[in-house]
């Protein structure tokens, strides 16, 4: 598959994201969840800070030479085995950014990760390196959270998302489960039923500090960004090195 075929999905037996790519070369989400979802347009797959992207970034980076702008187009997409790499560029940098995504098809799970390498002069920080960051499109949400402590753990707690950020994290660096899960669900258009409706299951496969935010933009649209929580972690990245972060599972 090259960048001029048009659409690339990703899919599992009864759901799927899929991406086109914009004139100017930058990677577009489309609809992600039941299989015949459609969503008019395209928004960023995978927002950076310093674009001009005013929201919550699923990644943000200071480059070697200090500067803290990062702007992401298409090299190229492939197939490699059941994984598919959507590897991104900084025009002005060789810096890279790998979307790796693979569909388990059995199970409707959709596994979702990233991958950063650089040939900078120099080091780059990373201050925030997100595993996945999907565009829900507009509706209205439902998250469901799992929080407790000690002997009272994973209570349920259910509220509907309104416009602006809600986060959910741990900052404990250990035991980071311990007072809020690393997982949720997130239900579309009502609260999440037993065994009807569409209802998302995220969870991040990591046992550190974790942080999921939900965005209900201006738009309507609901964008989320999950991963390792950037609080007092950022990443020096050497020139020749690579991260890749934990792989965030959605259901």
């Amino acid at each position: 598959m090259t960048p001029s075929e048009g659409i690339l999905q990703v899919a599992t037996a009864h759901a799927a994201i899929s991406f086109s790519i914009d004139p100017e070369g930058r990677l577009l989400q489309h609809a992600f969840g039941a299989r015949d979802r459609c969503e008019p347009g395209g928004q960023d797959a995978f927002p950076v800070s310093g674009n001009g992207w005013v929201f919550e970034p699923a990644m943000s980076v200071v480059h070697a030479d200090g500067n803290t702008s990062t702007d992401l187009r298409v090299v190229r997409w492939a197939a490699e085995g059941d994984v598919v790499r959507i590897e991104l560029k900084d025009p002005q940098y060789p810096f890279y950014v790998d979307l790796l995504f693979r569909a388990i098809q059995e199970d409707d799970v959709l596994e979702s990760w990233t991958v950063v390498r650089h040939g900078e002069e120099g080091p780059v920080a990373l201050t925030a390196f997100g595993s996945s960051a999907p565009d829900f499109g507009k509706g209205e949400f439902w998250l469901t959270q799992f929080h407790g402590d000690w002997a009272a753990e994973a209570g349920m707690a259910e509220e509907k998302l309104g416009y602006g950020l809600k986060v959910l994290d741990s900052k404990l660096g250990v035991r980071a489960h311990q007072f809020r899960a690393p997982w949720f669900l997130l239900a579309r258009d009502r609260p999440a039923q037993e065994d009807e409706g569409e209802v998302f299951g995220g969870s991040l496969a990591w046992s550190g500090s974790f942080r999921f935010s939900f965005e209900v933009l201006p738009t309507g649209r609901l964008r989320a960004a999950c991963g390792v929580n950037p609080f007092g972690s950022t990443y020096h990245l050497d020139p020749g090195e690579t991260l890749e972060t934990p792989k965030m599972v959605w259901a």
